[in-house]
């Protein structure tokens, strides 16, 4: 790609000692940035710009840490940045007008946004990041310390700034292919299926976690996933029934919610597993206290349970997981599916780290459910959440950690509730419905 560089060459323009500049966010950065329109070239303002970043920087550096959070100023100047004119191949013709201060100038806002990338997840910032800092390299990397031009002490300056944030990326680049290495990748292109399919044996090793099932009581799920944990030799060490009040009350609302009329469930035979986990049935989630302290858990698999408490999500060491069918952020809360086709989005299951809020916990990864056929979207839909649940486990078992999550940006996230019996309806005289169920027409000849 037109615009490249090999880190490689960067890293020995600063040396590692003197390159430890942390990549803080410095949020008056891009404000500044943005006024100045740091993102053009031309013009009497440019140097101006690059002045006002620059003086930026330095007063926020002797202030507390900024904010970690994306402003507005960094979202508007990312695209202005990124629908320039700047990165037209060939790109060293495209930012021939870059003086040296106005690229100090994006050398500090590539650190800034390093920094912000680090701070939220957000991987846009560190993709612009590198962009600023190649067309830096690329402009002046063969003309440092050139003794014929007049602003050759300030090219040198330059070459070892370049290098300061060479060092960043490559601690940000080297993050970004840990959590990559330590992702739960479900299996991509299987075919839809009501089958809980299992992978080979696991591997073993030392010292194995203590995992842990905390299921609602009447959870048609859990034979299954006990039968598939059980083929893998996943080492379950017991299983808790919950038949408390939030239980019986229904308030997880798995059974009421809505799929096409007549689609199967997925409680097929399914044959008895090799080892049963020792069992026990509480209903108070200080008995659940009780069993996971007893046990020392290590990890705790959540199958057909209402919202657990705070002070109970605190008795695992790695957490407890959980498998929603929405896709989150945007599908927390109840009826999923259902809203997700009022919607005409897709279904996702997302598998996450439980926290005290409702589905707002890391997602571990997400599968795509195709709707059709419809008569069997309710099974392959369950399906899908315990085959993520049974990777995550087994990713658990295999490394001791927890697959890599990304956390849900709390300003993004949607929450919705249980669905009215009306629109419920609506649905079912869709062409969502399954086909034996009654068509539009149908239905309000009826009414």
């Amino acid at each position: 790609m037109d615009g490249d560089f090999a880190l490689t060459d960067m890293l020995g323009l600063t040396s590692a000692v003197a390159a430890q500049l942390a990549p803080t966010p410095q949020p008056e950065v891009a404000e500044a940035a943005l006024r100045g329109r740091l993102w053009r070239l031309s013009g009497t303002d440019a140097a101006a710009a690059a002045e006002a970043v620059e003086s930026a920087a330095s007063q926020a550096a002797q202030g507390p840490p900024g904010s970690p959070a994306v402003s507005c100023a960094d979202v508007a100047l990312m695209h202005a940045f990124e629908t320039a004119p700047l990165w037209k191949p060939p790109v060293a013709a495209s930012i021939t007008a870059l003086t040296p201060p106005t690229a100090r100038a994006w050398l500090t806002l590539a650190r800034h946004w390093i920094g912000v990338a680090s701070a939220t997840g957000d991987l846009r910032f560190l993709n612009t990041a590198c962009k600023l800092l190649g067309a830096a390299w690329v402009r002046y990397r063969d003309t440092a310390g050139d003794s014929t031009q007049q602003d050759g002490p300030l090219r040198t300056e330059l070459m070892c700034r370049i290098g300061a944030v060479s060092h960043l990326l490559d601690d940000a680049t080297t993050d970004l292919a840990r959590r990559l290495d330590a992702r739960l990748i479900p299996g991509a292109g299987a075919a839809p299926s009501d089958d809980l399919c299992c992978a080979g044996p696991l591997r073993g090793r030392d010292g194995a976690p203590v995992i842990v099932i905390l299921a609602g009581a009447g959870s048609a799920s859990t034979a299954r996933f006990i039968t598939a944990a059980s083929a893998v030799s996943l080492p379950v060490a017991g299983l808790c029934w919950y038949a408390g009040a939030a239980a019986a009350s229904g308030e997880s609302g798995y059974a009421d919610a809505w799929y096409p009329p007549g689609s199967l469930t997925a409680g097929q035979a399914v044959p008895a597993p090799s080892r049963q986990p020792p069992q026990a049935t509480v209903t108070t989630w200080e008995a659940v206290a009780g069993e996971l302290r007893r046990y020392q858990a290590d990890l705790v698999i959540l199958l057909g349970m209402p919202v657990v408490p705070a002070r109970i999500l605190e008795l695992a060491r790695l957490g407890f997981l959980n498998a929603h069918n929405g896709a989150l952020p945007h599908y927390r809360g109840m009826d999923a599916v259902a809203w997700a086709l009022l919607n005409n989005d897709p279904v996702v299951c997302s598998p996450h780290s439980a926290r005290p809020a409702v589905d707002a916990g890391e997602v571990l990864a997400t599968a795509p459910v195709p709707f059709p056929p419809a008569e069997t979207l309710r099974s392959r839909t369950k399906t899908a959440q315990l085959q993520l649940l049974l990777a995550a486990a087994a990713f658990v078992t295999e490394t001791g950690r927890l697959p890599d999550g990304t956390p849900q940006p709390a300003a993004s996230g949607r929450r919705y509730y249980r669905l009215h019996p009306h629109l419920k309806r609506v649905l079912d005289a869709s062409p969502y419905a399954a086909p034996a169920a009654p068509g539009p027409s149908e239905e309000r000849s009826r009414r």
